[in-house]
Parts: structure tokens; C-alpha cells; sequence
């Protein structure tokens, strides 16, 4: 997937799951992208290659995962449970 902005809303007709985010370069350092999942499905992030998180992050209907660039990796800023 490929964020269109900083605030990312999402929906998935089933459950998924992903360890590839696209947009994160060295002209994009710095940038940041709440991701929310505004369906009722959970999307998974896997904690692997260019995403660092904290361990993989399961996002339920309105939880947000917040990410930022540092240049070549997304980092996790924040996870909300919601």
C-alpha cells in the first residue's frame, strides 16, 4: 500500500495483512501517516523489512498504528487500541 496522506483511513473486505508501506524514501524523512482502520475486519502490519514496529500490530475497527519516515524504514510512533 501506498499512503496518500498523513491521515490514512482503511477498509478491507476481509482480513489482511501486509509488511510492505510504499512512500518511504530520503526525500520523505521526517513525514508521518496515521493509519486507521475504519472497517470491521482487523488488518495486520508485520514487523519485518522496512516496517519497525514494536512487534506486528493488529488493527481492529478504529485503531490507528502511527508511523514515521527516516528515510528508508517506517518507524512506529504510537499504536491505539480503540
Amino acid at each position: 500500500m501506498t499512503p496518500a496522506g498523513s491521515y490514512q483511513p482503511l477498509t478491507s473486505a476481509s482480513n489482511v495483512g501486509t509488511s510492505s508501506i510504499a512512500g518511504c524514501a530520503a526525500g520523505t524523512t521526517g513525514e508521518t501517516v496515521d493509519l486507521v482502520n475504519g472497517g470491521s475486519n482487523t488488518i495486520t502490519f508485520t514487523d519485518t523489512g522496512t516496517l519497525k514496529l514494536s512487534g506486528n500490530a493488529a488493527l481492529g475497527a478504529t485503531d490507528v498504528l502511527g508511523l514515521r519516515c527516516d528515510g528508508t524504514n517506517w518507524v512506529q510512533r504510537f499504536k491505539s487500541d480503540n
